[in-house]
């Protein structure tokens, strides 16, 4: 043993010495997961002690699910994961337990924004370690459920309807974190105890990921991005990789990064150098049928009859569904004529409405003057739309000889309505920036059932200079610098050095 931790030490040297930065992830300090609660600890009036050892005859103990450091795959069920743990009541004393669950999301979201902040050269000596977040701060723990007055031991129980699946790769989502917090008040004195446990939630259908979210790190020249799709019923599926630079805050919102069809469960990896261009949202229908008022001075709906969308819905052969929040511009006309022998200034007007609530500078309107002349409306507006806005155009007359249609004398293509819709952002190429924060998600859908799975929100930020990043020939570089160390044993060392660290990590740990 003496023998191999010796030439661990004298390769990693080695390898530091010699090697050169093929692709930087960087180091401890870039990665939230590190600084993520202490899973199977115990804080007993401020002092911490492992679960196993804590003082008060084990006043908790055998949680449910059980902390396991194997990934060992808890199933959520409609309720979420029941919680439980055993508690032990002292004799003449009474226990006020209440269950609590990690918000990782507002953890890291404000570790990163530390850590960001600071200035990480000659070392991290300038970092100011004081003001890093603290992860047993109560702010980030939201209570589930609670007990008062437990006079005597038993088991207390209770589902936490706010556990997600699990992303491997993805430190916000991968471990579900949760406590058990007791106040003990006896006769003669008080206590506190909080016991922090995790599981692994079930795979969700995007099960890994790469760069890992949110503190892995990329080079945009060279690297790749990777997800591990998964459908339980073995269906082939259809994914979309969308990302964004901004988060979806500004113009362009989010693009497709990439699209595979007709995929099997498996790993999928492309090269990442640019964003590139997407088919701009937008949506089109047109009506070739002639639309008749049933009364008077009553909105009427008009129907299209062909049509599609990209990233606009199409339900129904009324609405169009907005599917992403955004200014959109929207042009549309509509062909009208009367059959009255003297329309004598029978009006038809037509307009917008959002949700059945008319579009501001939408309305418009004609008079006929002759039987049979087509008039055409046209109009177009422009404003801003929310998720879930349903978008119709109606028309309204004061006679029922006034309707919309419309007769062609050189074509048999009589469209009577037609209507575009089309999100206001340019697309266009994209390269990958240094030192910018990238998000995205992936969009699975089941080939067969057409059931789909959107991902939660990853992020990664690139290199911060060109310097970090090597795009050549790794070959070369490694004959060159390395010839023999690093090609015979950098995986085996790594992986070796990575049992070792564990190993002396969790001994330290319990020593605590």
């Amino acid at each position: 043993m003496v023998r191999l931790i010796k030439f661990l030490m004298i390769s990693l040297v080695v390898l530091i010495l010699c090697s050169s930065p093929v692709h930087s992830t960087g180091g401890n300090w870039n990665n939230p997961y590190m600084s993520m609660p202490s899973c199977g600890f115990c804080v007993i009036n401020d002092s911490e002690y492992w679960w196993e050892y804590y003082a008060y005859n084990d006043i908790f103990s055998d949680p449910i699910p059980e902390v396991n450091w194997l990934p060992e795959y808890v199933n959520i069920t409609a309720k979420g994961v029941l919680t439980c743990i055993n508690v032990t009541v002292p004799a003449n004393c009474t226990i006020n337990v209440t269950f609590q669950w990690f918000n990782s999301s507002q953890y890291t979201s404000e570790w990163i924004a530390w850590r960001d902040s600071q200035d990480w050269s000659e070392g991290g000596i300038y970092v100011n370690w004081s003001a890093e977040p603290n992860p047993n701060n109560n702010s980030y723990w939201l209570d589930y459920y609670s007990w008062t007055g437990v006079n005597t031991s038993t088991q207390l129980c209770a589902y936490n309807i706010n556990v997600t699946c699990s992303t491997e790769n993805d430190y916000t989502n991968y471990l579900f974190y949760w406590r058990a917090r007791a106040e003990i008040v006896c006769p003669l004195y008080t206590s506190n105890i909080t016991c922090t446990y995790c599981f692994l939630p079930e795979l969700c259908p995007v099960s890994s990921i790469y760069p890992p979210s949110p503190n892995g790190t990329a080079c945009p020249c060279c690297d790749m991005m990777c997800v591990t799709v998964r459908n339980d019923l073995g269906h082939r599926m259809n994914f979309t990789i969308y990302g964004s630079e901004d988060n979806g805050n500004g113009c362009g919102n989010y693009h497709i990064w990439q699209i595979y069809t007709n995929v099997t469960n498996g790993t999928y990896c492309y090269c990442m150098d640019t964003i590139t261009p997407s088919q701009k949202t937008h949506a089109v229908g047109h009506s070739h049928s002639g639309h008749t008022a049933s009364a008077t001075d009553v909105w009427q709906n008009i129907s299209y009859d062909h049509g599609h969308g990209i990233r606009i819905g199409m339900n129904d052969i009324y609405n169009f569904t907005i599917l992403e929040h955004g200014h959109y511009t929207i042009t549309y006309w509509v062909s009208a004529m009367s059959e009255e022998l003297n329309p004598n200034q029978d009006r038809l007007g037509i307009r917008l409405t959002n949700n059945e609530v008319e579009i501001d500078g939408s309305y418009r309107e004609t008079v006929f003057s002759f039987k049979g002349a087509d008039r055409d409306i046209m109009g177009q507006i422009h404003d801003e739309f929310e998720v879930g806005d349903r978008i119709r155009t109606q028309f309204i007359v004061d006679d029922l000889d006034s309707h919309v249609n419309q007769t062609g004398t050189w074509s048999d293509d009589n469209i009577s309505y037609y209507i575009y819709i089309e999100k206001t952002c340019m697309e266009e190429f994209h390269p990958l920036k240094y030192n910018t924060t990238y998000y995205w998600y992936v969009n699975v859908t089941d080939t067969v059932t057409g059931e789909y799975n959107i991902s939660h929100n990853f992020q990664f930020k690139t290199e911060p200079d060109p310097e970090d990043c090597f795009c050549g020939n790794v070959s070369a570089l490694i004959d060159e610098e390395c010839p023999q160390l690093y090609k015979a044993y950098i995986i085996g060392l790594l992986g070796l050095i990575g049992l070792a660290g564990l190993g002396l990590f969790k001994k330290k740990r319990r020593q605590g």
